[in-house]
């Protein structure tokens, strides 16, 4: 089952696939680390971690948990 890291983009720009993997806590560990190199550097995006079937679920539930939708 694999657990996908994302990078969720809160301005215009795509989100990012940082990596995924097949166990939770693998995924949650690489989460936690990245949230805290994130919130040193300032950058307007968020770090989050969740479970799909597949890349194409991933890629959609990634863009469902932007905060604004993506302008064209």
């Amino acid at each position: 089952m694999p657990y996908y890291v994302y990078r969720i983009h809160t301005d215009n720009r795509d989100n990012h696939l940082v990596n995924y993997f097949e166990y939770f806590s693998d995924a949650q560990k690489f989460e936690e680390n990245l949230k805290s190199v994130r919130h040193l550097e300032g950058h307007d995006y968020f770090i989050t971690m969740f479970f799909a079937e597949n890349d194409r679920e991933a890629e959609i539930k990634a863009n469902d948990l932007r905060p604004h939708p993506k302008l064209l």
